[in-house]
């Protein structure tokens, strides 16, 4: 028996890196609101994992000082807008209370992204929020559905989990898990993750995945050219891809505000390739929400390549020796089949009536060649058919199975709800 995989799990992973300064460069707070909205969307269309928010002035802050900070009000604006729009829609009314942030979010286009479902949805796994209900075996979450789904934790109220379904259970009931597992196991796009970083060594060091970004890219017009690196760019071999933005004045003017970064000399020093996206532009200026759109459509097919690491279906099927041989013993059956029957035919009109023989000639015996050979054609066709259908067809559920790389372990952390980013349960230890 032969083995064939299908890829259902995704373990590699794509951030992006824009800097806060973009949200300033429009004019109105509906402009600074639909602008967020628009980068949340590209995010989507191109199933983005983190996008990470960095702040090319290097001004220094924790999280709870960062909110009350004047400087930084775009970067808590730009945060808070696409929390809000990556949260699934039954969710925003009990993490998002009224803010001066959310003032035109209704204006904004939705995602409509696989972790948004509604009631009718089928998903093994939802979103949900946990409720105030204190319960000897764990905790109530709503997940969107009028039932509220019981789990096998004991956790605070209003975290924000994802739970993974129990099949065939009378009550509704699940399993708290990474919000990764989605896109591990079954490969399906799960909303991105949001990092603030307060400078452009912060985007590097900051990284949320174990080994760091082993492939790092920077976007400028004084890069290389896309359309003669593409090629060399090894993503079937990287398994955490980060591609930075710059603002108004490039990626440039965030490294010479960074005193940690120094005693590198040029900003192309800082990637494995820098990269001119849009060469022989027409416009003097790119905007930065335009650059995502551009890079990332260039870099799309490269960067979901078969070629990346995913986790397998593996399906036992039909040996194609074995196959063969199946199909040359019933040729040869019926072949020998056709034989005897011309030769009966022969032999009837013999013993019947032999002077039918006298007018039996070249004409008639070729007649009867044909129509036999005609039939051991269309048999063989027939034969072939078959079995090229039998061989996609597994022979038994025993032989279906599942090889998970790098299985998930169940220890997760809670992670504290901060205020800038509503706390979610993950898994950190694998």
């Amino acid at each position: 028996m032969d083995e064939q995989s299908e890829k259902i799990g995704r373990l590699w992973t794509v951030s992006i890196a824009v800097p806060s300064s973009i949200v300033d460069n429009a004019q109105s707070a509906e402009l600074k609101s639909y602008l967020v909205g628009q980068i949340a969307r590209s995010l989507v269309i191109f199933k983005i994992d983190e996008i990470i928010i960095y702040d090319e002035y290097c001004i220094p802050g924790t999280p709870e000082q960062v909110i009350l900070d004047k400087r930084k009000e775009s970067m808590v604006q730009a945060i808070r807008i696409l929390e809000y729009l990556e949260c699934p829609q039954y969710l925003r009314r009990q993490l998002f209370p009224i803010q001066k942030y959310l003032q035109y979010a209704g204006l904004l286009n939705p995602l409509e992204a696989p972790n948004h479902l509604s009631s009718k949805d089928q998903c093994p796994y939802r979103e949900g929020i946990v409720l105030n209900k204190p319960h000897k075996q764990g905790s109530f979450v709503n997940i969107g559905l009028k039932q509220d789904c019981q789990v096998d934790r004991s956790l605070q109220p209003n975290v924000r989990v994802t739970v993974k379904l129990e099949p065939n259970s009378k009550k509704l009931r699940g399993k708290i898990v990474s919000p990764s597992e989605p896109r591990e196991k079954l490969g399906l796009y799960w909303g991105y993750s949001i990092r603030m970083a307060n400078s452009l060594s912060e985007v590097f060091d900051g990284c949320p995945y174990e080994g760091g970004y082993d492939l790092k890219i920077g976007t400028s017009d004084k890069g290389d050219n896309v359309d003669k690196t593409i090629k060399k760019i090894p993503f079937t071999s990287s398994m955490h891809s980060l591609i930075v933005f710059g603002g108004l004045r490039g990626i440039e003017s965030a490294h010479e505000s960074d005193e940690s970064l120094s005693h590198v000399q040029e900003t192309s020093e800082l990637f494995d390739y820098y990269l001119n996206t849009c060469p022989n532009q027409g416009s003097d200026t790119i905007r930065t929400e335009e650059a995502i759109l551009i890079t990332l459509s260039v870099l799309r097919r490269r960067l979901t390549e078969p070629g990346r690491k995913t986790v397998t279906k593996t399906t036992k099927q039909i040996n194609n020796t074995s196959s063969f041989t199946m199909f040359g013993i019933f040729a040869l059956i019926l072949i020998i089949f056709e034989i005897l029957l011309f030769t009966r035919s022969i032999l009837f009109i013999i013993n019947e009536d032999p002077s039918m023989l006298n007018g039996f000639g070249w004409q008639e015996t070729s007649h009867l060649l044909t129509l036999s050979i005609s039939r051991i054609i269309c048999f063989l066709l027939w034969i072939f058919f078959m079995n090229s259908q039998l061989s996609l067809i597994p022979w038994s559920k025993d032989q279906f199975e599942l090889s998970m790389e790098d299985p998930m372990t169940e220890e997760i952390t809670l992670n504290p709800c901060s205020p800038i980013y509503i706390g979610r349960i993950r898994q950190i230890n694998r």
